[in-house]
């Protein structure tokens, strides 16, 4: 039990946003805090030798739930807090009927206060002060538990998790409906085009008045795809600002590695493959660039093929040999595919652009939630 320093002290500040009362009046004034005053600890002992991959309960880690096991820890929702190791400060709500490795901290709520208000509190309170230890961090509730606070009405706490919950069940829909559809997609992708040893594809598109398109043909990439070298398209200069407005592209992972305000030697001739000499990785573009490597080669359809469909299909493949050298001319360029005719790569490309578009919008979605959970939460505490 912590004495209370601050026991009739009322916050001098009010944060940003507040809730009113049903009648429309004002919540009490908010007071100082200890967090140790609003919640209590209690500690696991279950390391992973007791966790499995069958078994009747949940069982957090650090990253989450990492398996099961056969007893729970508390029948009730609960706050998991990792306190050890990687990850030391993360916070997480613990479904009931759960368990924890001890690794983490179980923290319930205490004299009235809300548990979801304290989970939420608990999200903005910065624990990296509290660590110590340098090979493996810790922090200790004996330590955060001092943390002072300032700590509304239950029934005001009992309002602001209700909302900041609801905002977490849209980010939750949201982010499962863009997973949902980037499976969908992979599917699609899997069954557009033919797999190995196969000369057609298991889902084909009909033309317009219901007749089969023409069998699928091989052709070497190199005869569907012109290739540019990258020389006049190289950046000068490697000083990058988010202010300047023409994107500096990689075909790795990283993709845009910043901007650049240079106005000569810009790519401005439509939609092109980017593909990496080297790693054989390729991204697909649709607006001016430069870039920075000249392992770079510029991929432009040739006779009325449709890019994207051929871009879609190239993500199938592994085409590097494991070697470091130059693959486009020599070795990628000779890959045989097997190709639609024109009309039915441009309803591929369709359909795919279609759910890019709707994946695109749900994930865009789904990140202004979060960075809108992110305003509440620094304007709803203090």
């Amino acid at each position: 039990m912590y004495k209370n320093e601050y026991p009739t002290e009322k916050m001098h500040q009010a944060p940003k946003l507040r809730f009113k009362k049903p009648d429309g009046t004002d919540y009490p004034d908010w007071q100082v805090k200890r967090l140790g005053e609003i919640c209590e600890k209690d500690s696991s002992n279950l390391t992973m030798s007791n966790v499995f991959d069958n078994g009747k309960y949940d069982v957090y880690g650090a990253s989450g739930i990492c398996g099961k096991t056969n007893s729970f820890i508390k029948n009730q929702k609960y706050i998991g807090i990792v306190k050890d190791g990687a990850g030391v400060g993360k916070v997480y709500l613990c479904l009931k009927n759960t368990n924890i490795l001890a690794t983490l901290q179980k923290i319930d709520n205490k004299n009235n206060n809300h548990l979801l208000y304290i989970y939420y509190l608990m999200q903005t309170i910065n624990f990296d002060k509290y660590i110590t230890g340098s090979a493996i961090p810790h922090i200790y509730y004996k330590d955060y538990s001092k943390e002072k606070i300032n700590l509304p009405h239950p029934d005001e706490q009992k309002r602001i998790a209700e909302f900041l919950s609801n905002l977490d069940d849209m980010i939750t829909a949201y982010a499962q409906k863009t997973e949902t559809l980037r499976q969908q997609k992979k599917y699609y992708m899997q069954n557009l085009f033919p797999t190995t040893g196969k000369t057609t594809p298991k889902i084909r598109f009909k033309k317009q008045d219901g007749t089969d398109y023409p069998d699928w043909q091989v052709r070497r990439l190199g005869d569907i795809l012109n290739y540019e070298q990258p020389t006049k398209y190289i950046v000068a200069s490697t000083d990058y600002k988010d202010i300047y407005k023409t994107p500096v592209l990689s075909a790795g992972k990283g993709f845009i590695l910043g901007y650049s305000n240079e106005k000569d030697g810009i790519y401005n001739k439509g939609d092109c493959i980017i593909f990496d000499d080297f790693t054989t990785t390729s991204h697909y573009v649709n607006f001016p660039f430069k870039i920075k490597s000249s392992a770079i080669k510029i991929l432009t359809p040739k006779n009325n093929n449709c890019l994207y469909t051929i871009y879609a299909y190239m993500q199938l493949f592994s085409f590097s040999s494991g070697q470091h050298k130059r693959h486009w001319i020599s070795e990628t360029s000779e890959q045989e595919l097997k190709i639609p005719h024109p009309d039915e790569q441009k309803q591929i490309a369709e359909f795919l652009s279609n759910m890019d578009d709707m994946i695109t919008a749900h994930a865009q979605k789904t990140e202004n939630l979060r960075q809108q959970k992110k305003y509440y939460l620094q304007n709803m505490f203090i």
